[in-house]
């Protein structure tokens, strides 16, 4: 990400930047993503040989039926985890979005669709950005370092 803030606003755009700009690192983890998003972070899924991935969603119809994210989305994901050999997890019930990208990471509030159409506008923030190495004490807290093959409270989805 480009701007300075650090209480911001996690639009599509904003998180796919985040997506599309990592080189090194990328983290996703969310109850359900928008197809727009999911497209962003399939077409990395080509670039694993130099990007550590790592995606946490719950996969469970509950996500949907409250308005965090669209079907379909998810039907992308793991559609492009299953060709690529990604390791797609699944972690039921969480509500809490983030985003690391390299040494940035964003931690969001997912708005529900049927609850708020969500705004775009930086008076009505729904995310903090954190930069440096709060990005490894999170990504490790998600069991998403690559050397770190336990993965507690997390569990595989089986394609």
């Amino acid at each position: 990400m480009n701007d300075d803030r650090t209480f911001t606003v996690a639009t599509d755009a904003a998180v796919i930047s985040l997506i599309e700009n990592a080189a090194r690192r990328l983290v996703v983890i969310a109850p359900a993503l928008s197809r727009a998003v999911a497209n962003a972070l399939a077409a990395r899924f080509d670039d694993l040989e130099r990007l550590d991935i790592r995606v946490i969603l719950d996969a469970d119809a509950e996500v949907y039926r409250l308005g965090f994210g669209e079907r379909e989305a998810l039907e992308v994901i793991r559609d492009a985890a299953s060709r690529s050999l990604l390791d797609l997890r699944v972690q039921p019930g969480v509500r809490i979005g983030v985003i690391i990208s390299d040494e940035d990471t964003m931690v969001f509030a997912p708005i529900s669709k049927n609850i708020e159409a969500g705004s775009d506008s930086v008076e009505k923030p729904n995310a903090i950005i954190l930069r440096g190495a709060s990005a490894d004490s999170i990504a490790r807290a998600a069991g998403a370092q690559p050397d770190d093959t336990s993965v507690p409270h997390l569990t595989q989805d089986s394609h």
